[in-house]
């Protein structure tokens, strides 16, 4: 049951992260937005092919989007990872989270839970909350990496003070049962609260 959850978590993750976004640096860059916004995937490729030829982060992270989600081209997860790999190399966190998720269920490579967590480590030093709470996962049960308790509230915090409501309720967790911290009833409450919405 647990495995199912993640995996649903995992593609509910892609569709709503996945979403094509790109620096506005330039006028080429706004008409690739422009071209992209009216559906016209065409004329994206046709500018944001070069873009990412000459190593613009941006252009590498959402092509490799369209070439994963089959916008305007046909779905092609070989190359929309070499396109997430270029991007991630050159510090776009927005990829090298899409690469954890990849490496760590496989998806179109050898599953690799040390890869993962190489990937999520790059984005959540970066601050990419997302990154961080899976990083702190990854600490918790020991996949990747040792496990580590201590780290996974840690890693959990940092997700946790950005608002990430899956973190704080983990970080709350961590706290009921004194796992990596003291047991602390009224800290764990405070970030149950935080995770509905409520002020602590």
């Amino acid at each position: 049951m647990h495995m199912l959850f993640v995996t649903l978590l995992y593609f509910f993750y892609l569709l709503i992260y996945t979403n094509f976004a790109i620096a506005e640096t330039n006028a080429d860059v706004t008409a690739t937005v422009t071209a992209y916004e009216h559906r016209n995937y065409e004329a994206t490729l046709r500018r944001l092919r070069p873009l990412a030829k000459s190593g613009d982060a941006d252009a590498q992270y959402n092509l490799a989007n369209m070439y994963r989600n089959g916008r305007g081209i046909q779905a092609d997860h070989a190359e929309a990872l070499k396109w997430y790999h270029k991007a991630g190399e050159q510090g776009d966190a927005r990829a090298q989270n899409i690469l954890g998720f990849i490496y760590k269920y496989g998806d179109g490579v050898t599953r690799c839970n040390t890869e993962a967590v190489r990937w999520w480590r790059e984005a959540a030093e970066q601050g990419n909350a997302n990154s961080q709470a899976n990083l702190a996962d990854m600490y918790r049960t020991g996949r990747g990496v040792t496990r580590d308790a201590t780290e996974a509230v840690r890693w959990w915090r940092k997700a946790a003070e950005q608002g990430d409501a899956d973190a704080q309720i983990n970080l709350g967790l961590m706290y009921d049962e004194g796992e990596g911290v003291p047991e602390d009833d009224k800290e764990a409450m405070k970030w149950y609260r935080r995770a509905a919405g409520e002020s602590s």
